[in-house]
């Protein structure tokens, strides 16, 4: 299964970073970034987003490595993220996810808004996440893939602190983040 759900991953994300430029507003932004990046002028965009262009520029993939890693790391997250929801049998529980997948999570943000669908997903680990070291990496590593992990840290920390309050709080931050 885990073999499978990976080799998807892989081949999904190398077609959501081949697809056409000018399908989307955003694409043509994050190209602008990555060009403006590499001409020494950054943009005001997360760090995480510079070092992975820096880094596809160096071993030669450019732009099309950066738009397969964030695919990638949003569609795997997401996976792991229906993986361990299993392990959560509660209907109330079940339902709350739900709402939180069809308002922040949904599958076309790996077509348009790729460095907030990654962010998005990992930020959802860290909310299934019971080791909170494991927490804290998850919202870390969200944080350097975009700024909208700033807004989840209120998500984040109702959710391990509010106890009963936290789902009627979360699907508000979900709604105002959406």
């Amino acid at each position: 299964g885990a073999i499978v759900a990976f080799v998807f991953v892989a081949i999904a994300s190398l077609l959501i970073a081949l697809r056409p430029m000018g399908l989307d507003y955003d694409y043509q932004t994050y190209l602008e970034y990555y060009d403006n990046i590499l001409a020494g002028y950054p943009p005001a965009v997360e760090v995480g987003y510079k070092l992975i262009t820096i880094f596809f520029e160096q071993i030669g993939i450019g732009f099309l490595g950066v738009l397969y890693t964030y695919a990638f790391i949003a569609l795997y997250a997401k996976f792991k993220f229906f993986q361990r929801l299993e392990s959560y049998r509660s209907v109330r529980e079940g339902l709350f996810f739900g709402v939180v997948y069809f308002l922040v999570f949904f599958p076309v943000w790996e077509l348009t808004q790729i460095r907030n669908a990654a962010a998005i997903a990992v930020v959802a680990l860290a909310i299934l996440e019971d080791r909170k070291i494991n927490s804290v990496f998850y919202f870390l590593l969200a944080v350097l893939l975009h700024n909208v992990s700033f807004l989840i840290v209120a998500f984040w920390l109702v959710q391990r602190f509010f106890g009963s309050l936290k789902y009627p709080i979360v699907i508000v931050v979900a709604l105002v983040i959406f």
